[in-house]
């Protein structure tokens, strides 16, 4: 016959329930954070369509460059609110940094009439297709 095993609440109960209480309190602040944005990458018939959810920005925030074969869409942006009242200050501060990175097909893509805008928390980045040269029978003299 096994005999009941009686709990301390003061001496664990306590203990659970500070972690408990820490653990849900570090949920709510975790929410504050930013995470890496989503991105949607669509591939039609005469471009590529990328779209990167990053809500709350300005279209000034972002920086679009391409590099060799590489596309950099990135965001740099430090914000900072100051309050006075007669017995304190209080200094907020938020940065919003994230960079990522897409490799570009070679030859494919025509960095001259890349397009972007933002609207609604969402950029969407245009990457026209190099139009294909039609294949057409040539025939070539030997000389």
């Amino acid at each position: 016959m096994r005999t009941p095993i009686r709990r301390s609440q003061d001496l664990f109960g306590g203990l659970i329930e500070n972690m408990l209480n820490d653990t849900q309190n570090f949920k709510k602040e975790l929410k504050n954070f930013w995470v890496m944005p989503a991105v949607n990458i669509k591939d039609k018939e005469d471009e590529f369509e990328i779209e990167l959810a990053a809500p709350g920005l300005q279209k000034e925030d972002f920086s679009i460059e391409v590099e060799e074969d590489l596309l950099k869409l990135s965001v740099d942006k430090k914000q900072e609110n100051e309050t006075v009242q007669e017995n304190f200050t209080r200094k907020e501060f938020n940065f919003t940094k994230f960079q990522r990175n897409f490799s570009l097909p070679k030859n494919m893509i025509d960095t001259d009439n890349m397009k972007a805008n933002y609207v609604d928390g969402i950029l969407r980045v245009s990457l026209p297709k190099i139009k294909e040269a039609k294949n057409t029978k040539i025939k070539i003299a030997v000389n």
